[in-house]
């Protein structure tokens, strides 16, 4: 079971990171898994009570196989505990609403491409009418010669 607390450790705006996040991080755990002290979970960790102090007090950075043991203690995933002490989000979205977010970015990506395809067709249509020249008198880029014209040969007639 993974113990859902350690995303009340951090805000939206500033995202703590260091000893005092992973501190607070590591006691609201402590506190669910009703460990009453440091020195108890470093006990039961098997980990020195001082390298959690120097963990606290950033004199240390955490080494993962010592962070893993007071994981497991905390009934936390490490990696959860490794992000809380790096700054990011150990709560990351799910999956659905990431998704959600990435199709409505694309769609907005889609709808300005077209609208730039459309502004890109006005300002030519506007050039081509500064000129003297009729829009309609110009190919498109989707229109074929048919067979019937001049320039037209016999092995590029379609049915």
């Amino acid at each position: 079971m993974t113990v859902n607390t350690l995303s009340a450790v951090t805000d939206d705006e500033a995202r703590p990171a260091g000893g005092q996040a992973l501190k607070t991080a590591i006691h609201i755990a402590r506190e669910r898994v009703e460990i009453p002290s440091d020195r108890q979970l470093a006990f039961r960790a098997g980990v020195s009570y001082d390298t959690l102090m120097n963990w606290f007090a950033e004199r240390t950075i955490p080494r993962p196989a010592e962070l893993g043991k007071v994981a497991k203690v905390l009934d936390v995933r490490l990696v959860e505990l490794m992000d809380v002490y790096e700054g990011r989000d150990p709560q990351p979205p799910g999956l659905e609403q990431r998704l959600g977010e990435l199709i409505d970015e694309l769609r907005i990506a889609v709808m300005e491409m077209r609208m730039g395809r459309v502004q890109q067709e006005e300002q030519t249509a506007a050039l081509l009418r500064a000129l003297g020249l009729s829009v309609r008198s110009v190919p498109g880029p989707r229109e074929t010669p048919s067979g019937n014209e001049p320039g037209a040969r016999a092995g590029n007639r379609r049915p």
